[in-house]
């Protein structure tokens, strides 16, 4: 596209506007397609979980029964996989004491118990004068940035497309999908290892 004077400009206006139009209304039908797919291979997929930890709980009932035999060696290599017996240790947090456990900690004057994450704080660097951050070997550099916003509205009633129910679409279908996440997440237990993994589908 070429432009050459300001109407130039709004044409280009309109255009970006309608692409972004398109792109969200193809954002809507990706998110009711997928929306369509969850609900397709939920039953199939609730059944093979079920399945398989029904089976993963006999397998560890079974050798829970020997564990004896598992005492020199502990482990056992079979044809298509293998079960083993592995010591681990974790401390148990009672659920909702989080905060109550880390209070303890600091006034214990414990703080080696405690993971912090340490990363640069720009907004407070940004305040100190140009002579300190030179010390630190940074610079403050200033950008004129340029925003470019289509009128929606507008180009949306060009093209005939109701905005606030546009909008309304995306947005139901796109909260539908997380709720459908959330509903299809699930805690499985790993014998071997003693940890939980989340499988979403």
């Amino acid at each position: 596209m070429k432009i050459e004077s300001w109407i130039d400009v709004d044409k280009a206006l309109g255009e970006l506007g309608r692409c972004d139009l398109e792109i969200a209304m193809l954002q809507g039908e990706i998110g009711v397609k997928i929306h369509g797919l969850i609900e397709q291979y939920r039953e199939r997929l609730q059944v093979l979980k079920a399945k398989r930890e029904a089976i993963r709980a006999t397998i560890e009932s079974f050798c829970l029964e020997r564990k004896e035999e598992f005492i020199k060696k502990r482990s056992r290599q079979f044809t298509f996989g293998k079960v083993a017996w592995r010591l681990s240790e974790e401390v148990e947090i009672p659920k909702g004491l989080e905060k109550a456990v880390l209070a303890a900690i600091r006034k214990l004057g414990m703080d080696e118990c405690i993971r912090v994450k340490e990363e640069i704080d720009k907004n407070a660097l940004r305040k100190l004068p140009d002579n300190v951050l030179l010390k630190l070997g940074v610079q403050k550099r200033k950008r004129d940035n340029f925003r470019i916003e289509p009128n929606l509205e507008m180009i949306a009633e060009k093209v005939g497309v109701a905005m606030p129910s546009l909008w309304a679409d995306v947005e139901k279908v796109s909260r539908a999908i997380k709720r459908m996440k959330d509903e299809g997440s699930e805690e499985v237990k790993d014998g071997n290892k003693g940890k939980d993994y989340a499988r979403r589908f």
